[in-house]
């Protein structure tokens, strides 16, 4: 039963850290990046624009600019975000199998623990069998040894049968 505690201990521990991984993973910070609106102009070319003029007038597809170390920040995070995800499923499918198997050891524990109390109910009912035995044993010895169980009283109350017997049949024939 010690190898089983201490095999529930270990996986309810490493189920514990699994979970405090899991729930420390969070989103970064980004910093604030320094960004300009850009208009894609209707001839091809890029128009910057700072806030200096209104280019909501301007035709052309809006978007955002970011420094190149920025940018490359941003996609490198984004083509990190899907093994983060996946990492995040992976992690909580193992915190489900740790508590998975946690519960079955919390089961085995248990089942253990009723199995050690039939033993004892088990070996109670055997102390008192062996008991009410002694008892019904030393009841049988005081009852042969008793004084009306003795061959002495018998073997003397037969002869004294036979010998008034033998009188009563000599008084009678006579």
């Amino acid at each position: 039963m010690t190898k089983l505690a201490a095999l529930c201990v270990r996986l309810g521990c490493s189920g514990a850290l699994v979970f405090l991984l899991a729930a420390g993973v969070r989103a970064q910070e980004l910093p604030d990046p320094t960004s300009y609106v850009l208009h894609h102009g209707a001839d091809g070319g890029w128009l910057e624009c700072d806030g200096s003029m209104d280019c909501r007038a301007i035709k052309g597809k809006r978007g955002v600019w970011f420094e190149l170390e920025i940018a490359e920040k941003l996609v490198h995070e984004h083509r990190a975000y899907a093994d983060m995800e996946a990492l995040v499923a992976a992690t909580e499918q193992k915190t489900k199998l740790v508590e998975g198997r946690l519960t079955i050891c919390q089961d085995a524990l248990n089942l253990a623990d009723a199995e050690a109390h039939g033993a004892e109910a088990a070996i109670d009912d055997a102390v008192a069998g062996q008991r009410d035995a002694e008892d019904q044993a030393a009841a049988a010895i005081a009852s042969r040894d008793a004084w009306y169980n003795g061959k002495l009283l018998w073997y003397g109350a037969g002869l004294a049968t036979a010998m008034l017997g033998a009188v009563a049949t000599v008084m009678i024939t006579n």
